[in-house]
């Protein structure tokens, strides 16, 4: 916008530390301060934390106080479906359901793996994909080996399962919620 301060060419670091898998925080180097920021994230992933790096560079263009900036990110409420952690009776279920696409389901896969086992991932087709969606479906399936259970409701099963073969695939959606 007119009059606004161009963005600061300093450079800028961030680091995500995880105290355990489902707490992220992200540390932040920046020419503001030469401790840096930690922000406690209010998701899940490295698209989270990006965005909030992205953030953080707005706010500070935007000539608003680091830690004011820091304090308001850490208590925004996401999307629901975007990693959205849902606690149930001795279970956790990590719900990445709002629009997947190749790279929400890499970084959605990363934080399973990271997650306490046994871990079961549940997917869904990944659609939009048009004429590579059985190149993106195979790599789904491969990104998902050794994972104890992967089940798979869609379209695209056979092309998730050629990419491996251990993918139990759901014929029904409403059978889906049941096994969930």
């Amino acid at each position: 916008p007119e009059g606004a301060a161009p963005l600061p060419r300093e450079s800028w670091r961030a680091q995500l530390e995880v105290t355990t898998p489902l707490t992220p925080r992200l540390r932040v180097e920046h020419p503001e301060e030469a401790a840096g920021t930690v922000v406690d994230l209010p998701g899940l992933g490295r698209g989270v934390a990006e965005s909030a790096l992205g953030a953080l560079r707005l706010a500070a263009a935007l000539q608003m106080p680091l830690r004011e900036a820091a304090a308001r990110l850490s208590a925004a409420e996401l999307e629901p479906g975007r990693l959205t952690v849902r606690r149930g009776n001795g279970f956790l279920l990590l719900d990445d359901s709002y629009n997947a696409n190749p790279a929400s389901m890499e970084q959605a896969l990363e934080v399973l793996r990271s997650a306490p086992g046994p871990r079961t991932a549940i997917l869904g087709e990944m659609r939009e994909l048009a004429t590579e969606a059985n190149a993106h479906h195979e790599a789904l399936g491969r990104a998902t080996r050794g994972l104890e259970r992967v089940l798979f409701c869609g379209p695209s099963g056979a092309a998730v399962r050629a990419g491996n073969d251990q993918v139990e695939l759901v014929p029904e959606p409403e059978l889906v919620a049941r096994l969930a």
